[in-house]
């Protein structure tokens, strides 16, 4: 027998419970991977995620943090 193992974004998609989350969550997840540059449907994006991730994890470390001070700024000058 074959083994299957869910590809990241199902993992992703699993991982959440409120139809909100559901909603929202892929959007954002989208956005992110774009930002750091992946092309290719989200299933594509998160394939590519999930490999960086294994290769050099404060490359993945240094996205996530550009990409919350570009979210954190936008929200300053939208208040200001």
């Amino acid at each position: 027998m074959e083994t299957v193992l869910l590809r990241p974004f199902e993992n992703f998609l699993f991982a959440l419970n409120s139809i909100e989350s559901k909603r929202q969550y892929p959007n954002i997840l989208d956005k992110f991977l774009t930002f750091i540059g992946f092309e290719g449907t989200i299933q594509e994006k998160c394939d590519k995620f999930s490999e960086l991730s294994g290769k050099d994890s404060l490359l993945l470390q240094s996205h996530v943090i550009r990409f919350i001070n570009l979210q954190k700024d936008r929200i300053k000058k939208m208040r200001s």
